[in-house]
């Protein structure tokens, strides 16, 4: 992993990680466009992947679905992040570290991970990576990776019969 990784894996728990993040309260508790809506950066040995996904709600279409994330998205880009947002994401990925090293195989296989990434140590230094991501670099990771051109678009609708 690096400094990125991290970085990025803050900026999508902002945007989809649980319903106090920004896409669940205006899209799902709000405008009622979605019934589910997330995002999350995929953690592997290959460069990352972000993903926003959600289920439209009945009468939706994939546009209005797609317009409503930019709009956030675009939002997050335009006006920032806040210190509060931050902290709060960052404490979720603390508790989500140390709940994970709770069993003896997760912290086995955590451990198994890193040295295979080739840091053994990066299981004790995961911690103190993620507190020490500021507002800045979130917005740097934001700029970069949340671009049109970045972006994949892949629909699911359920067949009529």
């Amino acid at each position: 992993y690096t400094e990125a990784y991290q970085q990025t894996d803050l900026m999508s728990d902002i945007l989809g990680r649980g319903k106090s993040s920004r896409l669940y309260q205006k899209l799902v508790k709000e405008d009622q466009i979605f019934s589910s809506v997330s995002s999350y950066v995929t953690g592997s040995l290959d460069p990352g992947l972000l993903v926003v996904q959600g289920n439209l709600n009945s009468g939706k279409s994939c546009a209005q679905g797609k317009e409503a994330i930019s709009k956030i998205v675009n939002e997050m880009i335009d006006q920032g992040i806040t210190t509060t947002e931050l902290q709060k994401v960052k404490n979720q990925a603390e508790s989500s570290i140390v709940f994970s090293q709770v069993s003896l195989l997760n912290r086995a296989m955590s451990l198994a991970l890193a040295a295979l990434m080739g840091d053994p140590e990066y299981v004790n230094k995961e911690s103190a990576l993620v507190q020490k991501v500021t507002e800045s670099e979130v917005m740097t990771q934001a700029r970069e990776v949340l671009t049109e051109q970045n972006s994949s678009t892949l629909y699911y609708q359920k067949k009529v019969s």
